[in-house]
């Protein structure tokens, strides 16, 4: 008798290796740019993906150790753009191309199709509203990381969920301008960092599809 089920062991080492990486890996990233992340720092960003993939885990209580895999790497990914995002305004390419590999995971566990034309829709709407605002403000509305972020939650998500992603993104990052810009005595708008509001409307559309 084994100590843990196949899911189980299938998610727990999925969440150790990608929680792992996503806290380490780009720190070659930030140095290049002159940012920095204290030790305690990343420490607290590790353990909060290995809580964030356990409660999903418990929650979902998945069957399918593919499943498993496929729902722990997308917490994970999830909760890393949220933390970079907002603390640099960054989302490193490896935890984009995470969430693209659990769409291929979900696809093995049977639960869903990878969606190129999700991937098209959601990443070719935001690069024309980043164009269309850099023509029309002569400076950038929305970075790439954001852009390959929709197009790697369209993979997940489809054609549908994913227009509701990018919706539910939009509103609430507006919403949290306005009202960090009546909290600003001066009342500028501060940056937003899309990318954290693509990273809980995607997970959270993902994760419940997944209920």
């Amino acid at each position: 008798m084994t100590l843990l089920s196949e899911p189980c062991a299938a998610a727990a080492m999925t969440s150790l290796i990608t929680a792992s990486i996503a806290a380490w890996a780009p720190q070659s990233l930030l140095g290049a740019l002159d940012l920095t992340a204290s030790k305690g720092w990343q420490l607290g960003l590790w353990t909060g993906m290995l809580g964030a993939a356990v409660l999903a885990q418990a929650l979902l209580n998945p069957l399918n150790p593919w499943l498993a895999a496929a729902l722990s790497l997308l917490v994970i990914a999830c909760v890393a753009v949220a933390f970079y995002d907002a603390a640099f305004l960054l989302i490193p390419n490896i935890l984009t191309l995470g969430i693209a590999l659990a769409a291929l995971l979900f696809w093995h566990a049977g639960t869903a199709t990878p969606s190129l034309w999700g991937a098209a829709l959601c990443g070719g709407l935001l690069a024309a509203v980043a164009w269309a605002w850099h023509q029309a403000k002569g400076a950038d509305g929305l970075g790439q990381g954001d852009i390959k972020l929709a197009a790697a939650f369209g993979l997940v998500l489809g054609l549908e969920a994913g227009l509701w992603m990018v919706a539910a993104a939009a509103s609430s990052g507006a919403l949290w301008a306005m009202i960090m810009s009546r909290l600003n005595p001066e009342g500028e708008v501060p940056l937003v960092p899309f990318g954290l509001f693509l990273a809980l409307a995607g997970g959270g559309l993902t994760l419940a599809r997944s209920l």
